[in-house]
């Protein structure tokens, strides 16, 4: 053999150990591709690792440290809190409905009531003849039966409590009610005010409004939408809805409100 042979033949037995090794990390890559594909990544771990990488690497941001990697960029942990809080107060209001719907039911009042849970919260509908007779808001004698079963169990929660009068859209006009807003109005307010009368729902859980005949829950082309149409609503309003609530601003004054 030929010194060039030689020299050739060593070549590729010189290079022979890169299609073996190219092998390997093919083999390698692959098997952790396939761990990576079975993990389940931690976000706030992975932005740590990123940034320890980029100041290693010397390309973090301006004015940011590894230390910034102890708070993540996204706040899982407040997002989870949310979570958690609107599911437990869900699991709440839900309780809540079944006190209710069992008192009334035990009582056998639960006739003409029904209940709604909301984003808003929950809300009891009761229908104007469980309440009032046609056209007129003077509670009637059955009604405050029915309120006192109620009303027990609204004290003991920690959510705002708005009542809300509806009517249909058949106009009224009489001396004590020119429209459909007073009517409204002075339903809930009658509502209000005898829940009050108990001393036993706290004051400042308590407003009423009236809607008048713009907030229906069905058609008023027939009797039977416009008897719901006419109601009272007693809503229980979610812990997160309640922050938006006007409060008692004495409260930030220092001299706590005290003119005298």
């Amino acid at each position: 053999m030929t010194r060039q042979g030689r020299n050739a033949a060593g070549s590729e037995d010189s290079q022979s150990w890169l299609t073996t090794y190219s092998d390997m990390v093919t083999l390698l890559l692959a098997f952790f591709v396939l761990l990576f594909s079975f993990s389940t990544l931690d976000m706030e771990q992975f932005e740590k690792t990123m940034l320890s990488l980029q100041e290693a690497l010397g390309i973090l941001e301006a004015g940011r440290t590894v230390s910034e990697a102890e708070e993540p960029m996204v706040d899982h942990d407040g997002l989870v809190e949310d979570l958690y809080m609107e599911s437990v107060e869900l699991e709440q209001l839900k309780t809540v409905q079944a006190q209710l719907e069992g008192a009334l039911e035990d009582a056998g009042k639960d006739e003409g009531i029904s209940f709604d849970l909301t984003e808003r919260g929950l809300i009891i509908h009761f229908t104007d003849q469980v309440l009032f007779d046609s056209g007129e808001a003077q509670l009637r004698t059955d009604a405050l039966k029915i309120l006192d079963e109620v009303a027990p169990i609204l004290a003991d929660i920690p959510n705002h409590i708005r009542v809300e009068g509806h009517t249909d859209d058949v106009p009224i006009s009489t001396a004590q009610f020119p429209s459909n807003w007073e009517l409204s109005t002075a339903r809930a307010t009658n509502v209000l005010q005898y829940l009050l009368e108990g001393e036993v729902v706290d004051p400042d859980q308590l407003t009423a409004a009236g809607y008048g005949e713009y907030r229906p829950v069905a058609s008023n082309e027939t009797e039977e939408g416009r008897a719901q149409n006419r109601r009272v609503d007693i809503v229980l309003l979610r812990l997160g809805a309640q922050e938006y609530e006007p409060r008692d601003l004495r409260e930030d004054s220092p001299t706590g409100g005290d003119d005298g």
